[in-house]
């Protein structure tokens, strides 16, 4: 019982969003989600921001950074953009349907169960409501639950298209008379 107390409480006080290390992607990113099994530290953790295009007429790029933690290790970056990988505007269209939990108030709603184990998902993005209010939400969870389902998804779908070079600025177009 201790030990699942002591689990939940590491897991309470980790704060959520990108990593810790400010950057200028980190900053710009609308969107971080992340897995971490509980009991083996590894976590995985990506944050999602604009692409830089050259023009304004061109579409919305979206650029991935997916940051792999594990103990004694060093981070592993790597990164996917929608030009180069067809999986980014799906796993983040999906991440709009989502099915969101209900608060509980204590007292008047039946405490959860305790997990001891498992895997923590987590998602922080900008929302909105209907009227247009901007918003953020910022929810955690275990495995079984429509968040796991779209985490567990995304980074599958997105398995192939992770590459160790940040992306850059799309390539020009020069046509000539």
């Amino acid at each position: 019982m201790l030990l699942a107390f002591a689990l939940q409480a590491a897991v309470a006080v980790t704060p959520p969003g990108p990593p810790l290390e400010a950057d200028s992607f980190g900053e710009r990113a609308f969107a971080h989600f992340s897995r971490e099994p509980v009991l083996s530290h590894v976590s995985e953790s990506v944050d999602a921001a604009f692409s830089t295009e050259p023009r304004p007429d061109a579409p919305i790029g979206y650029a991935l950074r997916l940051t792999r933690r594990e103990p004694s290790h060093p981070a592993t970056i790597v990164w996917a953009e929608s030009r180069t990988c067809p999986a980014v505007r799906p796993a983040l269209m999906a991440m709009r349907a989502v099915a969101m939990p209900h608060p509980y108030v204590s007292g008047i709603d039946p405490p959860g169960a305790m997990v001891v184990d498992g895997t923590e998902y987590r998602l922080r993005a900008e929302a909105g409501y209907a009227h247009g209010r901007p918003a953020w939400i910022d929810i955690g969870t275990n495995r079984d639950t429509p968040l796991a389902a779209w985490v567990d998804h995304s980074l599958a779908a997105l398995a192939r298209c992770w590459s160790p070079v940040p992306p850059g600025p799309a390539p020009r177009v020069f046509l000539t008379p």
